[in-house]
């Protein structure tokens, strides 16, 4: 009859440490409003990295990654100059939320060529066009749907998310003013 009590109030006790443990460890870090995908030229670089943070920790990153537009896609759409508000252009600065992971592996070839494997669907949460963030075989300079990284580094990354519906993506872009030795004064724009 003890036996019985203690391995009953035994279960209780391990079934009300999973459930705790599950309320307060479980919250989804991919949603939590501290988690965020950020897309960001570094202090003394020129590209943009891409790095995954949690409450301020590095969780995934920084890799390599690019957000201009081809120039001849901006030429088709009358955009030459790549400006990000109209169609052809580079991938507006802002917030965005990721609305979709897209499987193209079974596109046809000329999509997986341009846009890999696999790719997410990027929705600003200001309103705008949708872009998306998306894998390539290999590093080229341009990227044709927005955002671009190497297909393998785009894999683990949403290996690592899980469901990735939700994050919060953050583009930064900014002006830089390079001046002294070497600068010519011109703006460049990061």
């Amino acid at each position: 009859m003890i036996t019985t009590l203690l391995l009953v109030l035994g279960i209780v006790l391990v079934g009300y440490g999973l459930w705790r443990a599950r309320r307060v460890g479980g919250a989804d870090p991919v949603r939590d409003p501290e988690t965020r995908l950020r897309i960001a030229v570094p202090p003394r670089r020129d590209l943009p990295m891409l790095t995954l943070e949690y409450r301020g920790q590095v969780q995934f990153g920084p890799v390599q990654a690019r957000w201009t537009a081809p120039p001849e896609a901006a030429m088709a759409c009358g955009n030459p100059d790549r400006d990000p508000a109209l169609p052809g252009g580079d991938v507006p600065a802002g917030r965005y939320r990721v609305l979709e992971a897209v499987d193209l592996s079974d596109a046809a070839d000329p999509l997986r060529d341009a846009f890999g494997t696999l790719a997410l669907v990027l929705r600003p949460e200001a309103g705008g066009r949708d872009v998306l963030l998306h894998g390539q075989r290999r590093q080229i300079r341009h990227a044709p749907g927005g955002v671009a990284v190497l297909s393998r580094v785009l894999d683990a990354l949403v290996e690592q998310l899980g469901d990735p519906r939700g994050l919060r993506v953050e583009i930064e872009r900014r002006s830089i003013r390079r001046r002294g030795w070497g600068g010519t004064g011109r703006e460049i724009r990061g």
